[in-house]
């Protein structure tokens, strides 16, 4: 946490450990990465989700999947909910979108390389819709969105190179 954007900066604790994340029929050591964190109003907790895999293997994560917790505090210490594959899909590199205009929160992530997919989050952030997936767009990575208040969505990305450079 910090007072202001400048620091100074203090470290509040671990969020989420190894141990903490228990998936029925699987066993970590887990990569957890891109963690995104956004507060329901209507449970009054923030809401973890992370990209969930386990180390790769041939150069390729083959677990695809997304975690969730939740957390009384924004420093924790979060409680492990559930990992899986949104709307039954592989879930790689993700973003959370939170709508300042009429307060509907999304998840926004890689599905298997093969396009990016846009759906509804649930009213306690824990889960998609029913709806599905409900926009596709051509596979990208980086997705960071927002919304002008005339009601213009935009979203900026960037190409599928990894760590490679590429223009966004």
């Amino acid at each position: 946490s910090a007072p202001s954007i400048a620091g100074p900066w203090t470290f509040e604790g671990r969020v989420l450990g190894q141990d903490d994340v228990v998936v029925p029929g699987e066993h970590g050591r887990w990569v957890m990465q891109r963690p995104k964190v956004l507060f329901n109003n209507r449970t009054r907790r923030f809401v973890l989700w992370f990209h969930l895999d386990q180390p790769k293997r041939s150069g390729k994560y083959k677990f695809r999947r997304v975690g969730t917790a939740t957390a009384k505090l924004p420093a924790g210490p979060f409680t492990f909910v559930a990992g899986f594959r949104p709307d039954g899909i592989p879930s790689l590199d993700m973003n959370l979108f939170l709508d300042p205009l009429d307060g509907q929160a999304y998840l926004i992530r890689d599905c298997a390389h093969d396009y990016v997919g846009i759906s509804r989050l649930s009213a306690d952030y824990l889960n998609t819709t029913e709806a599905g997936v409900i926009a596709k767009l051509h596979t990208c990575e980086g997705m960071a969105m927002f919304r002008l208040a005339n009601g213009t969505y935009y979203l900026i990305t960037s190409h599928l190179t990894g760590w490679n450079p590429n223009p966004l």
